[in-house]
């Protein structure tokens, strides 16, 4: 098994990664993982406890799941882990497992879209919404975000906008150009603290996100009262931390396609 991280927390262990799962791979022995976790498949086949997951399939695990797991032609997930993962054999401790917390199988692609409470904003995008998981605490939505072809702005302008809370998006399929960094591709993934100024998109063929809102059950959106000139066709300029600052943008678009 590989992996690819793509960010984490060192005072949390909070982690998320792309998990590549060779063909073959049997795990027979019942096991647990101690942090809560949840899984988007991008590719192949995954069996977990019997429950075959395939193409864009999604779960929630509790903390404490027992499970045997399986993949027959090998697969490759998204992966969010709620704390450090922690992975032992036999039984859960007594107490760790919620069975109310579980989201065993959500096979997205039977869900309908639901563009109810999309912000106006961002109607050039022509985007769709799929909700996979509120939190009940109200500290995290997952959920999918899509949107048809020729995305653009009619006016060619746009508004900034910021969120109170953390953005965590990976782009599963299709483009999306932003006139500050450039544009998103299949396999391309972004961490957003609060407060990071971000904005004036447009997608060429439209898009299928797999996104995350880590401390708020909803998007909240703070826009500029000004708008901006939408640049269609920026060149690719990510903002990444010190650890990456070596690594060329065109290196990292290949890094990170799955």
């Amino acid at each position: 098994m590989r992996w690819k991280v793509l960010s984490s927390d060192d005072e949390t262990g909070e982690l998320t990664a792309l998990v590549a799962i060779p063909a073959g791979w049997r795990v027979t022995e019942k096991g647990f993982n101690a942090a809560p976790e949840e899984f988007f498949v991008l590719s192949g086949d995954l069996t977990i406890n019997k429950i075959v997951y395939g193409l864009h399939d999604y779960a929630f695990l509790p903390a404490g799941y027992e499970r045997t797991a399986t993949s027959e032609d090998g697969a490759v997930v998204m992966a969010f882990f709620h704390g450090a993962p922690a992975f032992a054999s036999g039984a859960a401790p007594a107490g760790l497992y919620d069975p109310g917390l579980l989201i065993e199988r959500i096979v997205t692609r039977l869900q309908p879209w639901d563009s109810a409470n999309v912000d106006p904003k961002i109607n050039h995008l022509h985007a769709h919404r799929k909700n996979l998981r509120l939190d009940p605490n109200g500290t995290c939505r997952t959920y999918l975000l899509g949107g048809l072809p020729h995305g653009f702005s009619p006016s060619g302008t746009a508004h900034k906008e910021t969120h109170p809370h953390v953005e965590e998006f990976f782009m599963v399929s299709g483009d999306m150009s932003c006139t500050m960094v450039g544009s998103m591709r299949p396999g391309a993934y972004f961490w957003r603290p609060p407060g990071f100024e971000h904005g004036l998109d447009s997608s060429l063929t439209g898009f299928l996100l797999l996104c995350r809102t880590p401390g708020a059950n909803k998007t909240v959106s703070v826009w500029s009262a000004d708008a901006y000139p939408v640049n269609d066709a920026a060149p690719y300029n990510p903002i990444l931390p010190p650890e990456f600052a070596a690594i060329k943008p065109t290196d990292l678009a290949v890094a990170l396609t799955y």
